[in-house]
């Protein structure tokens, strides 16, 4: 039982954009299913933001950067299928002394609006460390879907995460360092990736824990509709090359992911893109 509910995909990284949308579905071990869609429309006809209506504060870099430099975090992104726009997510961080909230609404656009209007929303909830967010509950609901809703509960004391979606619960070994899908990103503003070549972690969507490798490669440059900034690029290590998961973070505001980028094994493009973020320290 433990096997079929722990997919270790080293190099295959279904990150957490992916199981936020509404015509995506993913197989236990992260197989992309994509509904086409109609022509590309360019990422740069996306909508600039306005700075007199958006400003975004910055946070000292220096590290070690660690969660006491932030008290809340307020993001806006557009999801892309092959440059067509086809959902907007927003996500709110909270952090309150030594505790952490983070919730994201998706919300399926365009064309993907007119053929399932779906909306998302996933919470996640825990403790900040010396070393970073520690989450304790995860949960994604769907709207129209709610087969498809799926929980993780983090006991830590334990080592153990326990999993619910509709083929049931299930308890799994809880490694050091595991990530629920909003934590994640989360966790990279904990994180100097300086001086690092590689970085690996393990991920819960509530449905299976998945293993994660990337090459890092800094001085970078990222364009976003926020603007073009020096970004660190990581990219995912694959077997096969058949798929490529590729990340922004942007050690000027830090270290939050401005971009993200999947392809999968037949060369399809699902982007994340950031347009909106709101940083306020404490």
């Amino acid at each position: 039982m433990m096997r079929a509910r722990l997919c270790s995909t080293r190099g295959r990284n279904i990150f957490w954009l992916l199981t936020s949308l509404a015509l995506t579905t993913l197989s236990p071990c992260g197989t992309l299913l994509a509904v086409p869609l109609v022509a590309p429309i360019p990422i740069e006809n996306l909508p600039a933001v306005n700075p007199a209506n958006d400003k975004l504060v910055q946070v000292p870099v220096s590290p070690p950067l660690y969660f006491t430099n932030i008290h809340s975090v307020q993001a806006q992104y557009h999801v892309l299928f092959q440059g067509v726009k086809i959902a907007t997510m927003t996500e709110n961080f909270t952090r309150n002394q030594n505790t952490y909230h983070i919730e994201n609404n998706s919300i399926a656009a365009g064309f993907a609006a007119m053929l399932k209007p779906e909306k998302i929303h996933t919470v996640s909830t825990g403790i900040v460390t010396a070393k970073g967010l520690r989450p304790i509950a995860y949960s994604q609901t769907r709207k129209l879907d709610p087969q498809r809703n799926a929980y993780a509960v983090f006991n830590w004391d334990a080592q153990t995460v326990t999993l619910k979606d509709k083929s049931g619960t299930f308890t799994v070994p809880l490694l050091a360092g595991t990530q629920d899908r909003l934590s994640s990103m989360y966790q990279f503003l904990h994180l100097s990736l300086k001086e690092e070549t590689t970085h690996t972690f393990s991920m819960t969507n509530g449905n299976k824990i998945t293993d994660y490798v990337y090459n890092i490669t800094p001085n970078q440059s990222v364009t976003t509709p926020l603007g073009t900034f020096t970004a660190i690029y990581l990219s995912s290590l694959s077997q096969n090359n058949s798929r490529r998961s590729e990340i922004w973070i942007v050690p000027e505001h830090g270290n939050f992911p401005y971009k993200m980028i999947l392809t999968d094994s037949d060369g399809k493009k699902f982007t994340q893109v950031l347009t909106k973020l709101k940083i306020t320290p404490h």
